[in-house]
């Protein structure tokens, strides 16, 4: 009975030593692949998407370069400035006006008119912000810097830069 005993302890040892070779190698290496083969599948998934989105960039930019190439602006933002100005009679309240070109972020330029008006009643200068904000050529004001009029305490001097597209 020995012999059948250690041919007995052989097969115990042998079905223990199968049973942790498949819980501690088989099955964790199957999880493993499971789990690389699902990741393989959202990689590609997100190289499709990325590669969509690069699709549309380009085709955005080239649309912009065509919408640039096709505008015709019709004033320069000085003269835009300058006439909103006379319009709203605001013309002898400018004290200097200096216009400049700057690079913006993304390489693209920028018109820049930094203005001094002296005396001006608040209504008109309401007027004039909407006026030019109301031109519709993507105007902005950067710097505001306002005080109260030494002569007239109602109206105000003030110093501000206007930001505009650059010439296309």
């Amino acid at each position: 009975m020995n012999r059948d005993r250690r041919l007995a302890m052989i097969a115990v040892l042998a079905v223990l030593l199968l049973f942790a070779a498949i819980n501690w190698i088989v099955l964790p290496i199957g999880d493993y692949r499971r789990e690389l083969a699902a990741e393989a599948a959202e990689t590609a998934r997100e190289l499709g998407d990325l590669q969509r989105l690069v699709r549309h960039h380009e085709q955005l930019v080239s649309q912009a370069g065509a919408v640039r190439k096709g505008a015709v602006r019709a004033q320069t933002l000085f003269s835009l400035l300058e006439n909103t100005a006379t319009r709203l009679e605001l013309r002898r309240n400018i004290e200097f006006m200096r216009p400049s070109e700057r690079t913006a972020e993304g390489g693209a330029s920028e018109e820049v008119v930094e203005m001094r008006l002296a005396g001006v009643p608040l209504d008109k200068l309401v007027a004039y912000l909407e006026a030019v904000a109301a031109a519709g050529q993507g105007v902005r004001v950067d710097r505001l810097n306002m005080r109260s009029n030494e002569k007239r305490p109602l109206d105000v001097d003030l110093v501000f830069a206007v930001l505009g597209r650059g010439r296309s």
